[in-house]
């Protein structure tokens, strides 16, 4: 078996601007662990998983200010 057997071909984004808030909203909408994060251009810049969003509360962060781009990772 190869990887691109196990791959999925559907792919879920969101733009680098949407609100945290907006992105776990996404991610809950499609029952999935974690988005790719597209920039302007659509070129993909980053990842956001729930662990990053947990960790980000964990530490305090003001979860109503992050953005997309302020927390994935690159």
């Amino acid at each position: 078996m190869k990887v691109k057997d196990m791959m999925s071909k559907g792919v879920v984004t969101v733009d680098e601007s949407l609100s945290i808030r907006e992105v776990a909203g996404v991610m809950a909408r499609y029952d999935i662990s974690g988005v790719a994060v597209v920039g302007k251009e659509g070129s993909l810049e980053g990842t956001i998983s729930n662990r990053d969003i947990v960790e980000a509360i964990a530490e305090e962060k003001n979860i109503e200010k992050l953005r997309a781009g302020d927390l994935m990772i690159p």
